[in-house]
C-alpha cells in the first residue's frame, strides 16, 4: 500500500522579482551614454531589457503549471501602439535606428506593463519597488543639490546646466539641478515630483528614526525640485504634498503648510521663474495641433517631431522652437490620432482602477495614497513635457502604477475579540493550541 506525501508547492522565484523592480527603480538615473549610431542605443537602455529578461524568469517560474496569465487593460491599449508605430515608420520610409523609438518602444513599454502587474501581486515586492525608487531619487537629488553647490556641469547631464535663453536665471544661481539623468532639468523635476509626496507620505506612517529618515529624503527632494526651476513640476509636486497632509492629518495643518511653501517660492528669487518668465506652451501645442491636422492618421513618423517641425514652427502663438512638450500630442503628431486616444485611455486606466484603494489605506498605509497622487501628478505634468516619451521616465510610471494596481481595496482588520466569561487566561504550559481550546472552552 502506497502512502501519498504532499509536496509542497515551490514559491515564486522572488529573486527574480525584486531584480526586475529595483532594475526599473534604477532606470531614471543611468546617464545616457550612448553605444551605438546604427541602432540608436545608448547604457540607459540596458535595465529595462534586463527588467524583462528577470521579469519573464518570474512569470516562467510561476506559472509554470499553465496557470493564466493575467494581462492588464492597460496593457490592451498600449499593444494596439505598437501596430500603429509600426504602421507608421513603415509609411514613412524610416530607417531601421528609429524604430526602436516606435514598435520597439511601445513593445518594450506593454511587456514592462504586463509584467509589473503580474509581479506586483506580491505585497512584498511592491513596497520594494516603491521603497527603492524613493531612496534612488533621494541619491540623485542629493548628487544634484551637491553639483549646484559647487556649481559643477558635467557630460550628459550630470549635475547643473544653465538656462537656454538667459545664464542660471538672471545671474541669481549658477544652474538648474539635473543629476544623473540623461534628460533635461524638466525630467529630474519630473522625478523628483513623483518621489517627493510618497516620501512624506511614508514619514507621515512611520515613527521614530524612520519618519526622520523618511522627512530626510522629502526635504532632500524638495529642495532639489526647487532648484530644477521646473515650474509645473514644483507646483504639482509641493501642492500634492500639501493635499496629502490634508488627506492624512488636518486641514488647518495642509493650510499652513501650503502658506509656507508660496512663502518659498514667492519670498524668494526663485518667484521671478514663475512670475517673470515666458511661455512657450501655446506655440508648441499650436504646432503640434497643425501637424495632427497634416498627418491625422500616422503621424510623421516615430523620432521625427522635429524633423517635421520646420514647416509649423510660425503659429499665432509664437515660434516653435522644440518638440510639442505634450506627451498625448506628441503621440498623435508622430504616430497619429489612434495613438494620442490610446496613450489617454492607457494612463486613465492606469490610475482610475486602483483610487478607491489608495482611498481606503490612506490611515493605514499613506505611502499607498501618497504613490496614486504622486503618479497623478506625474501624468498631469505630462501634459507640459514629453514624460511618456523619455523611456527613462515613462517607463518607471507605468511600472509603479501596474504594481500598485494590485493594492487591496481595504485592509482586513480582525473583529474585536469579546471576552468570555470566566478565567481569562487559562495555564500557562498549555501550548498555543490547546490554551485556544482552553479559552474557547471556558475553562
Amino acid at each position: 500500500m502506497s502512502t501519498a506525501v504532499a509536496v509542497p508547492r515551490r514559491l515564486p522565484a522572488r529573486w527574480a522579482g525584486a531584480a526586475f523592480f529595483l532594475l526599473m527603480a534604477l532606470t531614471p538615473v543611468v546617464p545616457y551614454v550612448k553605444l551605438s549610431g546604427v541602432i540608436d542605443i545608448a547604457v540607459n537602455d540596458f535595465p529595462p531589457i534586463l527588467a524583462v529578461a528577470f521579469g519573464l524568469i518570474y512569470v516562467a517560474l510561476s506559472y509554470r503549471r499553465g496557470l493564466p496569465l493575467p494581462i492588464p487593460a492597460v496593457a490592451w491599449c498600449t499593444a494596439p501602439i505598437v501596430l500603429v508605430a509600426a504602421a507608421s515608420a513603415a509609411a514613412n520610409g524610416l530607417l531601421p535606428k528609429d524604430l526602436l523609438g516606435g514598435p520597439i518602444r511601445w513593445t518594450e513599454t506593454t511587456l514592462l506593463i504586463v509584467l509589473a502587474f503580474v509581479i506586483g501581486a506580491d505585497a512584498a515586492l511592491r513596497s520594494l519597488l516603491l521603497r527603492s525608487a524613493t531612496i534612488i531619487a533621494t541619491v540623485a537629488a542629493l548628487i544634484g543639490i551637491a553639483a549646484f553647490v559647487v556649481d559643477y556641469e558635467g557630460p550628459n547631464y550630470l549635475g547643473i546646466e544653465p538656462f537656454r535663453s538667459y545664464q542660471s536665471l538672471y545671474g541669481v544661481f549658477p544652474g538648474r539641478i539635473t543629476s544623473t539623468l540623461g534628460v533635461p532639468s524638466s525630467g529630474a523635476a519630473g522625478l523628483f515630483a513623483l518621489a517627493l509626496p510618497i516620501a512624506l507620505g511614508y514619514a507621515l506612517g512611520a515613527k521614530g528614526q524612520a519618519r526622520i529618515r523618511w522627512l530626510f529624503c522629502a526635504s532632500t527632494l524638495g529642495i532639489a525640485l526647487l532648484f530644477t526651476f521646473g515650474r509645473v513640476s514644483t507646483a504639482v509636486g509641493l501642492g500634492l504634498c500639501v493635499l496629502l497632509i490634508g488627506l492624512r492629518l488636518r486641514p488647518r495643518v495642509a493650510v499652513s503648510v501650503g502658506i509656507a511653501c508660496l512663502v518659498l517660492v514667492l519670498g524668494s528669487p526663485v518667484n521671478s521663474r514663475f512670475l517673470s518668465d515666458s511661455n512657450d506652451r501655446a506655440a508648441l501645442w499650436s504646432a503640434a495641433v497643425s501637424i495632427i491636422k497634416a498627418h491625422p492618421l500616422l503621424g510623421v513618423g516615430p523620432t521625427q517631431y522635429e524633423v517635421a517641425l520646420p514647416g509649423f514652427r510660425n503659429t499665432p502663438h509664437g515660434f516653435a522652437g522644440t518638440t510639442a512638450h505634450n506627451s498625448i500630442l506628441e503621440a498623435a503628431a508622430t504616430m497619429g490620432v489612434l495613438a494620442g486616444l490610446l496613450l489617454t485611455a492607457a494612463i486613465v486606466l492606469s490610475l482610475a482602477p486602483w483610487l478607491r484603494a489608495a482611498l481606503g489605506r490612506r490611515r493605514q498605509e499613506p505611502e499607498i495614497i501618497a504613490a496614486w497622487l504622486g503618479l497623478a501628478g506625474f501624468a498631469v505634468t505630462s501634459l507640459t513635457v514629453n514624460f511618456f516619451f523619455w523611456p527613462q521616465l515613462g517607463l518607471l510610471y507605468w511600472t509603479m502604477a501596474m504594481a500598485l494596481s494590485r493594492t487591496p481595496a481595504s485592509t482586513p482588520v480582525l473583529p474585536a475579540v469579546r471576552r468570555l466569561p470566566g478565567p481569562a487566561a487559562a495555564p500557562a504550559g498549555l501550548p498555543t493550541a490547546e490554551r485556544r481550546r482552553s479559552v474557547l472552552a471556558g475553562r
